[in-house]
């Protein structure tokens, strides 16, 4: 008997052993949640005031969703895609699948409710910009998700919700999207001979861009000549009038004065080449969005062969993205729609098809062929034949 005690508690210390090898989680404790950084609030900035990004985000998405989807299933389930193909028009799927898409691209998650789990009716895609906090166990596991928005809090269990996502690095638990490398700081350490040394932040892109912009402004403004009118003679009270009438001039207007003047023009020399630095920073952000279609809008000179690899480059990240959200939508979505139609998922094999269900090409053969075999009567063939632009003048009796 304490043989197999031993035995017993050997096993139980090997497995406690091969449990404590891999540890997916980073944080100190299982009870501290881990959030999002940066905020998605910060994205969803991102996203709203910068033409660039947004642009990226929603060529994405609608690259992959936008040419629809239809459904399959195995044969003699066609009750069970039925039920799907329902749900799927009750909920508007195609929409849906649209926002999740460009949330997924850019902020590289997305939270969606089931309503409800065990009866799905619905589903809400609940605000990306809320404070999210995700609990996880040791080995990674979820254990709950907590949304936080206007001091309200709610907690959902793991089968309440769709956490979609994409992108994760070393085990996190939040996905990376295209806008994460926008808002990012970088730091670097400079180490001095005498020991010591300083830190330096280097700010994210997206207020780089804007310091750009604003520094572009303020160049173009200062450009515009200044002049100075130097009057002789003159009393300071008939100078001040004459400085209020000339601040109201438009460019190229002309004024005449009785005194004689002199007109000193100012200008600033930007003589500087800013051509290659402002170029730098904008290959930076496009570099960072991985979106290469747009420089086809924006650079001369690209041949055809490198705009095909560009699309090539683009359409397979089109695709990885779209194998992702298939994946989980049949899963999570198109299975417990099945179970509740009281089918065997697993049997029913309901499948989410990515663009719409071409109809067959109809040929003259094909036509002929089929009034030979009685398929169609006489006035279906012609009607086929006038549509494939055969015509047609006199109406036959079938």
């Amino acid at each position: 008997m304490s043989g197999q005690i031993a035995v017993i508690k050997e096993k139980v210390n090997n497995l406690l052993k091969l449990w404590e090898k891999g540890i997916l989680k980073t944080i100190a404790a299982p009870s501290i949640p881990e959030t999002p950084e940066p905020a998605f609030a910060t994205l969803v900035e991102i996203y709203k005031k910068d033409e660039d990004a947004r642009a990226a985000v929603d060529f994405y998405a609608q690259a992959i969703v936008g040419s629809g989807f239809h459904t399959s299933c195995a044969e003699g389930y066609e009750e069970a895609k039925g039920a799907v193909d329902l749900f799927a028009e009750e909920v508007d799927l195609d929409s849906f699948l649209l926002e999740v898409a460009k949330e997924i691209v850019a902020y590289g998650n997305s939270f969606t409710e089931l309503i409800t789990p065990l009866d799905l009716k619905d589903l809400r895609i609940l605000p990306i910009d809320s404070g999210w906090r995700i609990h996880r166990s040791r080995d990674g596991t979820v254990l709950k998700i907590e949304q936080h928005k206007h001091n309200s809090r709610v907690e959902f269990r793991p089968e309440e919700i769709i956490h979609w996502r994409w992108g994760g690095v070393s085990a996190e638990s939040y996905g990376r999207g295209l806008l994460h490398t926008l808002a990012e700081t970088l730091t670097y350490t400079l180490k001095f001979s005498d020991g010591s040394s300083v830190t330096r932040v280097v700010p994210p892109l997206y207020k780089i861009k804007a310091m750009v912009r604003d520094d572009l402004r303020k160049i173009l403004h200062h450009y515009i000549p200044r002049s100075a009118w130097v009057f002789a003679d003159a009393s300071d009270a008939w100078i001040q009038a004459q400085a209020a009438l000339i601040g109201k001039l438009d460019a190229g207007e002309r004024i005449a004065v009785n005194k004689d003047v002199k007109i000193v023009e100012e200008t600033l020399d930007i003589r500087g080449r800013l051509e290659f630095i402002i170029q730098y920073f904008e290959n930076a952000y496009l570099k960072a969005l991985q979106t290469p279609i747009t420089k086809l809008f924006t650079t001369p000179g690209y041949t055809e062969a490198s705009a095909r690899v560009v699309q090539e480059q683009f359409e397979r990240l089109i695709r990885s993205l779209q194998r992702y959200i298939k994946r989980v939508v049949e899963k999570k979505i198109f299975r417990p729609i099945v179970a509740q139609a009281g089918f065997d998922p697993a049997k029913a094999s309901v499948r989410l098809n990515w663009g719409q269900v071409e109809p067959p090409e109809i040929k003259f053969d094909h036509v002929l062929r089929a009034g030979e075999l009685g398929f169609l009567r006489v006035d279906e063939v012609r009607r086929l034949l006038a549509s494939l632009g055969f015509p047609l003048s006199e109406e036959v009796q079938p």
